[in-house]
């Protein structure tokens, strides 16, 4: 008898522990608000032309668009040889550029509505003319 009265405590117990485990399916997460937008990832930098720099990166969700500053320092110091804003989308052609030169390139996502992403950087070295 005992027996039986322990597997119906059981029993109880597990509807219990079950039914306690269900929630309201208004709780459940399906989107989650970040104080600040994602870095580009993927980014990649190819001379073209040959003082023409092709950077490319994989889309941000949320970004309303992007800029990229161009430096000749690896420091990213001082003041930048190209700042281009409000470009809408990826892949973006730099042109201008010297021959025969390095250059550090960064990429940052911007939103009105939320900060900006963090910078990501790549390198592109320029042929002769």
């Amino acid at each position: 008898m005992n027996k039986i009265k322990n597997l119906i405590y059981l029993l109880g117990l597990s509807i219990v522990v079950v039914l306690s485990g269900c929630s309201d399916p208004g709780d459940e997460l399906t989107d989650i608000d970040y104080a600040r937008l994602f870095s580009p990832l993927g980014i990649s930098a190819t001379v073209i032309n040959k003082t023409q720099v092709y950077v490319s990166w994989q889309l941000v969700n949320k970004a309303e668009g992007y800029t990229i500053e161009v430096f000749e320092n690896a420091e990213f110091a001082g003041e930048a040889v190209k700042v281009i804003t409000d470009i809408t989308g990826a892949p973006y052609t730099i042109t201008g550029l010297e021959g025969e030169t390095t250059y550090y390139i960064r990429v940052q996502a911007t939103s009105s509505s939320v900060a900006s992403s963090k910078w990501v950087d790549v390198t592109a070295t320029t042929q002769g003319e």
